[in-house]
């Protein structure tokens, strides 16, 4: 974990679920009920995505609705079959996502986001291109949730 992790609450907890591979790392873990955090740097590729989807059923099965914040500001590539997977798995699961929120960086990653937005057609896609934007949803949502209570 670097130094700016140490400070940003976002950075993934012990408890999170990681994977490393040859092309990148990931990380996803669920803070709150109903709220998801990701962590992709490298190149996202299909067994980075069927790790994360992986979470998603577990949640989804639970009847959660979710909020997912996806830190893609270390991400510099993905892959064809990645793309085609998540978008798939996404249009299926449009029931259960409150709203997405991805934290970019690359060029070529924001434009593969935009490319997901227009094909599931889903208006609670959101792009952030600084760290701090991100963390104002992100705790929004966490305050939402905490309302929610009894």
């Amino acid at each position: 974990m670097s130094e700016s992790d140490v400070a940003d609450t976002l950075a993934p907890p012990p408890h999170a679920e990681h994977i490393v591979l040859p092309d990148g790392e990931a990380f996803i873990w669920s803070p709150h009920r109903g709220i998801v955090v990701q962590r992709a740097t490298g190149r996202l590729s299909l067994p980075m995505a069927q790790f994360f989807t992986s979470f998603f059923r577990r949640l989804l099965a639970q009847g959660l609705r979710l909020q997912i914040f996806i830190d893609l500001d270390g991400l510099t590539d993905y892959t064809r079959e990645a793309r085609e997977y998540l978008n798939q798995f996404t249009i299926e699961n449009l029931a259960g996502l409150e709203g997405s929120h991805f934290l970019l960086s690359s060029k070529v990653v924001a434009l593969v986001v935009g490319s997901f937005k227009h094909v599931v057609n889903e208006p609670t896609v959101n792009t952030y291109f600084d760290r701090a934007s991100f963390r104002e949803s992100y705790d929004r949502a966490v305050a939402a949730v905490a309302a929610s209570r009894p």
